[in-house]
């Protein structure tokens, strides 16, 4: 593998780890809820039937966006589905407003400082392993002079096999 491609797939892997990050879910009460934060609601099973044909799939939980807190309802923006066109992918959302009496709590979605630190950390170390072993290290890449007489036997595969390079006209 050319040092390239593992300096690329590296650089990949490791932004990728860091858009993704270690995310927990800590409760929170609903009145500290600030518009725009990411959320949990846990929904309550006997009052999800409530929420109809607003909610995709009925689980017991929704993701989504706080928007605001109306006559006893909870506004969300969740993702709805998705569309589409060629290459391009849109998100398409909706706004659902949930029964307070239907949500059992809610929860606040926070960056894990600490754990993400440990993945990224390991996933650098991973990409300094392989650079290295690109560059020379235990892969090869010795400087040594090379023999006069040609190479000798090649190992395919853990078996010896013997060849020798005769120049044209010999």
């Amino acid at each position: 593998m050319g040092f390239r491609r593992i300096v690329l797939i590296g650089s990949a892997t490791v932004t990728s780890l860091m858009a993704a990050g270690c995310y927990s879910y800590i409760a929170v009460q609903p009145e500290l809820v600030a518009p725009g934060e990411e959320i949990r609601a846990l929904l309550r099973p006997e009052r999800g039937w409530e929420l109809g044909e607003q909610m995709i799939g009925n689980g017991p939980s929704v993701d989504g966006e706080f928007l605001a807190r109306n006559d006893g309802h909870l506004v969300l923006y969740v993702a709805a589905g998705t569309r589409q066109v060629g290459f391009h992918t849109q998100v398409l959302n909706q706004r659902v407003q949930i029964p307070e009496a239907a949500v059992l709590g809610l929860e606040r979605r926070e960056l894990h400082r600490g754990r993400t630190a440990v993945v990224m950390s390991a996933a650098a170390l991973g990409v300094a392993v392989l650079a290295w072993k690109a560059l020379g290290g235990t892969a090869g890449g010795n400087t040594a002079t090379p023999p006069v007489d040609g190479p000798g036997p090649a190992q395919l595969l853990g078996v010896s096999v013997p060849f020798q390079f005769d120049p044209p006209g010999h």
